[in-house]
């Protein structure tokens, strides 16, 4: 009876083991990270850091007004459910790769199918999928899209036809709303493509009936789901909601915001330097891409077992007995089905191409799609590898080289699943950040920072860290709306004008530069004279946290008066000391000035910046 349901009791046994997993160690709450912006977004349909999220906003929209919880713990669970989905694209890629090597036959088999199903499983469990599946992030459901073009992608190079290749368009253009990564999907794309213009070119149709049937309908099924997600940004912008990154209000700003375009000068190809950032040359180039390729290698061992010096180099040698196997899968499918086989390998190339000309520092979860591939393609070389080179050149038996398939098949899935255990014993103690059920830093954040502050105060933050959990309390909480939350890393973001236009108090005027500052020196004139001295001349009690960097606090420090006034449990995650990285110890500081200089602060910063000192102050504006 189990054997008649298996097409059915596999996928959701391979959706609800990992689910079950994502629900123990889900984060009660926010978490350290971009989860607190991206839920008082969803929350309030705003608009969060590029490329703006589309489609997760909506989805998000609806599921954190359900009545399942806190804003925070709805959109928590659906990131859970997006990665409980991923493993079951990650399934029925594989299935469909088999299909195309051994038949839909054998690929249906009790043996294969268990494999499929246990090495999606794995992949649920390992360190970054599971990581990103308990906390607010996009990456799971950019798992989902990718895996599942993936398959629409091997199904068209299969079956080339017209309606298997509009539902590739349509998924697409769905895929591209919600995450540039989708983009590593486009070599199989490409080569189905190239599939159905074989098959049309076979069947000798014109070109003209070509476009009209074929090219003039993908274009619309791509084009639509595309242009009517992306409208979602600019008529919210519109709207001035009280998260509006970017500002996507008209065609420049919304090209800007979902092309990454504040990203380009700082995170292509540049290193972080003693002396600032640093632009990689192109004969850097090589040491660079060395420098990635190890590092990736280094990140797969990881995602079943931690990185400690003690068992680092195992980690790495599973890393590389996974890719050789993965290598050898590979060339069984070149052998067995070409076009797929290079789809793929463009598919790695594209995505290895990505994350080594994107350098930011939390690039492993760009990673996902390589480790994905990587996982999916080994069982095809331990299961295939022993008999397809010694029957490859055979041509009297053409299916030799299955021979004993199924007893591979069933040890291959036996070592996924030691694999996968093995990372769930490893990673399941909270203090490696993994699991974060029992993660409560933000939610104490906030909590003594609301009970801290005066009425009516105004609190100047450092970066993400300490702006986005307080942007959740005031947009999802509705917690403490005196409060004025003014972010200091975005004064030269003019796109953070339309945010403040709606948030600052009434009275209140700040400057908005925009273009990037010349110098930190610059920069500090700008956010003293023209954000500390006129929150100073509204009278409102005014604080700073310790996320401003020291050196600045200091000079600050120097010129009015800061006073420690409240010590804040820290923002940041508890992962960072796993990696030797120290957390500070948060504190809001009292700014006042007894010594009288503000009046000598404005007046150097109407002398730096001129006319503009007034052209780009920004005040509250009524919005019916």
């Amino acid at each position: 009876m189990l054997l008649r349901y298996k097409n059915l009791l596999l996928p959701l046994a391979v959706f609800l083991l990992p689910f079950a997993l994502y629900l123990r160690t889900l984060c009660p709450g926010i978490y350290p990270g971009d989860g607190p912006e991206l839920t008082a977004a969803a929350y309030t349909l705003g608009i969060p850091h590029p490329t703006g999220y589309s489609l997760f906003m909506v989805l998000g929209f609806l599921f954190t007004h359900l009545g399942l919880g806190s804003p925070a713990f709805s959109m928590n669970l659906l990131t859970a459910i997006f990665g409980a989905l991923a493993c079951v694209g990650a399934y029925f890629f594989q299935k469909q790769l088999w299909a195309l090597i051994a038949g839909k036959e054998r690929a249906n088999s009790l043996p294969l199918q268990s494999c499929m199903a246990t090495v999606a499983v794995m992949l649920g469990v390992s360190s970054m999928w599971w990581d990103q599946s308990n906390e607010t992030e996009v990456y799971s459901c950019m798992l989902v899209l990718v895996t599942f073009a993936w398959t629409l992608g091997l199904r068209l190079i299969e079956t080339p036809t017209r309606k298997n290749f509009l539902q590739l368009c349509a998924f697409s253009g769905i895929g591209f709303l919600h995450h540039q990564l989708f983009l590593v999907t486009l070599p199989l794309t490409g080569m189905g493509a190239l599939m159905l213009l074989r098959e049309q070119q076979r069947a000798k149709t014109p070109y003209p009936a070509l476009a009209l049937r074929i090219l003039l309908p993908a274009i619309v099924c791509f084009a639509v789901p595309l242009v009517i997600g992306l409208s979602y940004l600019p008529i919210r912008a519109r709207a001035l909601p009280p998260i509006n990154s970017g500002d996507p209000s008209t065609l420049t700003r919304l090209y800007y915001h979902i092309s990454g375009g504040q990203f380009r000068g700082t995170r292509v190809l540049t290193v972080q330097t003693a002396q600032g950032l640093h632009k990689i040359t192109l004969s850097e180039l090589p040491a660079h891409i060395s420098k990635r390729t190890a590092s990736i290698v280094e990140w797969m061992g990881k995602q079943i077992t931690p990185g400690t010096p003690d068992n680092k180099q195992g980690g790495n040698g599973l890393a590389v007995i996974l890719i050789a196997c993965a290598i050898f899968g590979g060339i069984a499918l070149l052998l067995k089905q070409r076009q797929a086989a290079l789809g793929l390998a463009g598919v790695f190339a594209l995505n290895f191409a990505v994350v080594v000309v994107y350098t930011i520092q939390d690039i492993e979860a760009y990673q996902l799609p390589l480790w994905t591939l990587v996982c999916c393609l080994a069982p095809l070389g331990i299961i295939l590898g022993p008999g397809i080179f010694l029957d490859m050149l055979e041509e009297k038996e053409k299916v030799g080289w299955l021979k004993g398939m199924e007893k591979r098949a069933w040890a291959a899935c036996g070592l996924f699943a030691i694999l996968g255990i093995f990372s769930i014993v490893n990673y399941y103690d909270p203090a490696l950040g993994v699991n974060k059920s029992q993660s409560d830093g933000l939610q104490l954040f906030t909590k003594v920072a609301c009970k801290s502050l005066p009425p009516n105060a105004i609190i100047f933050t450092g970066g993400d860290y300490d702006i986005y959990p307080l942007w959740y309390t005031q947009s999802c909480e509705k917690q403490r709306p005196d409060v004025a939350i003014i972010g200091s890393n975005f004064i030269f973001s003019r796109w953070y004008a339309s945010m403040l236009k709606a948030t600052l108090p009434e009275g209140l005027r700040v400057f908005i530069g925009d273009e990037p500052p010349s110098s930190e020196e610059r920069w500090l004139v700008a956010f003293m004279g023209g954000m500390l001295v006129p929150a100073l001349e509204s009278g409102r009690p005014m604080y700073l946290t310790s996320m401003i960097s020291q050196t600045d606090l200091q000079i600050i420090g120097n010129t009015f008066e800061l006073t420690p006034k409240f010590k804040l449990p820290t923002p940041l995650p508890e992962e960072l000391e796993q990696k030797g990285i120290q957390r500070p110890e948060l504190f809001l500081f009292e700014l006042t000035d007894p010594k009288g200089n503000r009046t000598m602060v404005k007046e150097r910063f109407r002398q730096t910046f001129s006319a503009q000192a007034d052209s780009m102050m920004v005040q509250r504006v009524a919005h019916p």
